[in-house]
């Protein structure tokens, strides 16, 4: 089964995660802390989508996953990523096929966390 549709079969979980308050698109968008994120959401972290997306900022990575729907009222929501794979392209990372939408959260995750702080 490939990726995007594992993602729309899939029975995956929806995660809310409270960040800080929502300030509009025309503003900056509020950065996710790591030590703030429940345990579902830091499960996504990986050492090596720490990689992924060298091009984007931190907060390229938020205000794009902001546009998808993924981070909206201050609020990671993983479901999002499962409603997108229908439209959202496939990037290879790593050998492996991702939603444009799961590797840009992958990748915000890992680039979140502290070097001193355990999953």
């Amino acid at each position: 089964m490939n990726r995007r549709r594992f993602l729309i079969c899939g029975s995956a979980g929806v995660a809310f995660v409270l960040v800080g308050p929502w300030v509009g698109c025309s503003e900056s968008i509020p950065i996710p802390v790591y030590s703030g994120l429940p345990r579902s959401v830091k499960a996504l972290y990986s050492q090596e989508f720490i990689g992924a997306l060298p091009s984007m900022s931190t907060e390229d990575v938020v205000a794009e996953l902001a546009r998808k729907r993924v981070f909206r009222n201050g609020q990671l929501r993983i479901g999002q990523i499962r409603i997108n794979a229908t439209d959202d392209p496939l990037e290879e990372f790593g050998n492996f096929l991702y939603t444009r939408s799961e590797l840009l959260l992958y990748a915000l995750v890992a680039r979140l966390r502290p070097e001193n702080e355990s999953t």
